[in-house]
């Protein structure tokens, strides 16, 4: 979490972090939730989910920051848009984290809500 633009940093730096047979991820999704470690303040708070755009809604181009792609042949089901995801230091703001058992403010105050 950038504190100072008040940003989540997403990045997946290598092909062990890269995100494997997502669905309509290949070449039509404009969106999708990611689960990541999540650091705040330099401290691990846990897997948090995020909603990241991935397409341009209009051009359905990649937008700055995410590497999508088809994941090839799958035998048998080729009509199947499954593909993989890479984040490089791709920039979301903080509205974007799902928050329903977390809370989190401005300055990166974060707690995990009581179920």
């Amino acid at each position: 979490f950038d504190v100072e633009t008040d940003e989540f940093i997403i990045h997946s730096p290598n092909i062990t972090s890269t995100k494997w047979w997502i669905g309509m991820a290949g070449q039509k999704a404009t969106h999708t939730v990611v689960i990541a470690q999540t650091f705040i303040h330099g401290k691990n708070v846990g897997l948090n989910w995020f909603i990241v755009q991935l397409r341009d809604t209009v051009t359905g181009k990649v937008v700055p920051g995410v590497q999508a792609g088809d994941v090839g042949s799958k035998v048998g089901h080729q009509g199947v848009d499954n593909g993989w995801i890479q984040f490089n230091q791709k920039r979301i703001p903080r509205t974007n984290m799902l928050a329903k058992w977390v809370s989190m403010d401005r300055s990166g105050g974060f707690q995990r809500d009581s179920l």
